[in-house]
């Protein structure tokens, strides 16, 4: 990837406190912004959210919406980012990190001898910060833990909202043959599309679709859906019908005070919780399918 010498940063900061996040996404979709197009981050007791964007009428642009929606407790902010000053932060998680027990995200142009030596990992190369789903955010890392849960199990994968692509890119490694991820953002399919080419994962399409009014047959081994939880309550009956009998289902993007409410929602009978794995204030739930029809 190209870095510009330049580029204007667009900030909404504010305290960070339980639900903050999913508020703040929910807020973004009602202005008509998408919330994949911007870096989440968090320092000491503050949420920040940041978009990179080349031209300064595009910043304006940013800034007036954000404001058009009168949110209280948030400070909006916009400056102007010179290549030294931005690429530290903006590329803050392109030093390699632990994603889970089996996985770690290392940058695109790491040498392969720097990372030989540690060879308990699987590698993801990922330039974080294209997308949503950087692989710091604790609802990914949960995600990849119930994946890791069911390697071996899984031979086809539906990811929906695919971010990145590194949910897609684990679920490879953990032996899916056929991986099928959709996002309704551009930007994050070329993020995912390009992160694929990154890690040689050749099993993986791609598909810009809206799950809402996707109409594709088929079922799959493992569903993914990493969504606002009012997403996640909305859909919840198309999302289990995608899983096949004996299938697994593994949702998150709920933050612990949702997660009853969640979890209520999914109570079926053609559904058994597995497991519920909580941190940092966030929640993700693994179900798997009943062979028989109840």
């Amino acid at each position: 990837m190209t870095i510009p010498a330049c580029v204007f940063e667009v900030s909404l900061t504010t305290r960070d406190v339980p639900a903050r996040g999913e508020i703040i996404k929910n807020w973004m979709l009602r202005l008509g912004l998408d919330p994949c197009g911007f870096v989440e981050s968090h320092q000491g007791s503050l949420l920040r959210f940041s978009a990179y964007v080349k031209k300064q009428a595009e910043a304006r642009r940013l800034v007036r919406i954000l404001k058009s929606g009168r949110l209280r407790r948030v400070t909006i902010t916009q400056q102007c980012l010179r290549k030294d000053d931005w690429v530290r932060p903006f590329w803050y998680g392109q030093r390699p990190f632990r994603l889970s027990r089996s996985f770690m995200v290392v940058p695109p142009e790491t040498d392969g001898s720097s990372i030989a030596s540690n060879r308990h990992y699987s590698f993801i190369r990922l330039e974080t910060g294209l997308a949503f789903g950087t692989g710091h955010h604790p609802t990914t890392q949960l995600m990849a833990h119930l994946i890791e849960r069911c390697c071996g199990k899984i031979t086809s994968i539906l990811d929906i909202g695919t971010g990145t692509g590194i949910l897609a890119i684990v679920a490879a490694h953990c032996g899916a043959q056929k991986v099928l991820a959709l996002d309704h953002d551009p930007h994050c399919i070329r993020a995912a599309r390009r992160h694929l080419r990154l890690n040689q994962v050749t099993e993986a399409k791609i598909i810009k679709a809206d799950f809402r009014t996707w109409s594709q047959h088929g079922q799959f081994d493992m569903v993914l859906a990493n969504l606002l939880s009012h997403d996640l309550i909305d859909m919840k009956n198309k999302i289990v019908a995608k899983v096949r009998r004996g299938g697994y289902l593994a949702i998150s993007g709920i933050a612990v005070n949702h997660a009853a409410s969640v979890k209520t929602a999914f109570r079926q009978p053609s559904l058994v919780c597995l497991r519920v794995l909580r941190k940092n204030r966030w929640a993700a739930i693994l179900y798997k399918k009943k062979i028989k029809a109840c």
